[in-house]
């Protein structure tokens, strides 16, 4: 089976500009904790939760929709749904956080 030059391009940009910064991120955020405000430490890491699973189950399903991935279509349907409510979880976290600097 040969792989699409868009599904390698996907592939990559997940590890370069998906994933991999937002683990490189954590030891950073968990060290920070005593210099922020408690509460936006707290949407830091709830923000960083949220993008470390959204990514893999968003990439997963897209790739499980091309037929590179195996999954069931219940399961594709299952992970994709999971990752948009993730991604939600996420901007909302951001206008919260935004709201929250607005007033200070």
């Amino acid at each position: 089976m040969t792989i699409p030059y868009r599904i390698i391009r996907l592939i990559l940009f997940f590890f370069c500009t998906g994933i991999i910064p937002v683990l490189a991120s954590v030891p950073s955020l968990l060290s920070s904790a005593s210099s922020l405000d408690p509460t936006f430490h707290l949407i830091n890491i709830l923000q960083t939760a949220s993008l470390i699973l959204y990514y893999p189950l968003e990439n997963l399903s897209y790739l499980s929709s091309k037929g590179v991935f195996p999954l069931s279509p219940a399961r594709e349907l299952n992970w994709s749904t999971w990752s948009c409510r993730f991604w939600a979880a996420y901007v909302a976290l951001d206008v919260w956080r935004l709201a929250r600097q607005r007033k200070q």
